[in-house]
């Protein structure tokens, strides 16, 4: 079975990246308008729904995480809702801008994100630092990911609420606005929206009795077609792991279709992990002493 080429781009990022509740019905409750607020009133209340969240992650543990070790299973679903196909997969993160997936196929799939495998076991390695992206074949060696690649992944990167709340809160060129409650995956939520200069709006769902982040969207225009595409990213199962509350699974939808699921069963926040981790000399050293386990 195929695992195909968009699914693998919420790797990038998982990238990492990147999700198993259904989208549910998302019914206005009553409450504050925010069509009828003043824009710093918006601004205002969005900020303060953010403060919660970032309080209920881990505070300044979380703000101040340096990396996370994560493995688990990577699922990818057909259009008619049937698995298609899945992976063990180990994800690193130094932050905030340095990924890395690892991969090991349980079932026959012929590729993932473009790259071969046509057997079980094959391993790859996925590396992205900023502007730079490789890839570890452990029977082709090391080589530099495609452009595509690496453009998805740092799209991907501006719609992380993660590097929204760690990174980006201070950013001038973006616009907050609070965006009204909603009842979202069986949950009360509020919603923040974030604008930036390319008026790309990612929208973030708070729980209102956990403060934690459930859903986010980012709708994006095809600059072939012109069309249209929002991409949901549904957390939950949260444990709190060294500090910083640490969604388990991660859901991923595409114009409302579920298109993949990740559950974690271990993940740890601050463990050290190396900087040759993240670059190509590291990914040749593992090639050049098959060490792929």
């Amino acid at each position: 079975m195929k695992i195909r080429p968009a699914v693998m781009r919420f790797l990038g990022c998982l990238s990492v990246a990147v999700l198993a509740v259904c989208p549910t019905l998302m019914i206005n409750v009553a409450a504050q308008d925010p069509r009828s607020m003043m824009p710093a009133e918006s601004t205002a209340k969005a900020r303060e729904i953010l403060a919660q969240a970032i309080a209920a992650l881990g505070g300044p543990v979380y703000l101040n995480a340096r990396d996370s070790d994560c493995k688990g299973t990577f699922a990818q679903f057909e259009s008619s809702g049937a698995v298609g196909g899945y992976v063990q997969t180990r994800i690193l993160k130094q932050f905030p801008d340095k990924y890395r997936i690892e991969l090991d196929s349980k079932t026959f799939i012929t590729d993932i994100y473009g790259i071969p495998i046509n057997k079980k076991g094959h391993h790859i390695v996925n590396v992205y630092a900023g502007d730079q992206a490789w890839t570890l074949n452990s029977e082709a060696g090391v080589s530099e990911l495609e452009p595509q690649a690496l453009t998805d992944y740092q799209e991907q990167l501006k719609g992380d609420f993660n590097v929204i709340l760690r990174n980006r809160l201070n950013d001038d060129s973006l616009i907050f606005r609070y965006g009204g409650s909603d009842i979202v995956d069986v949950k009360q939520v509020d919603w923040v929206e974030i604008t930036d200069r390319d008026r790309r709006t990612v929208r973030i769902a708070i729980e209102k009795r956990t403060h934690l982040p459930t859903r986010t969207t980012v709708t994006t225009r095809n600059p072939l077609t012109g069309q249209t595409q929002e991409t949901a990213r549904v957390y939950s199962n949260y444990r709190s792991l060294d500090g910083i509350m640490t969604p388990l699974q991660l859901s991923v939808f595409v114009n409302e279709r579920q298109v993949s699921q990740l559950f974690y069963n271990s993940c740890s926040n601050n463990s050290g992990l190396s900087p040759e981790l993240f670059t190509e000399a590291g990914l040749q050293a593992q090639f050049k002493g098959k060490k792929f386990n």
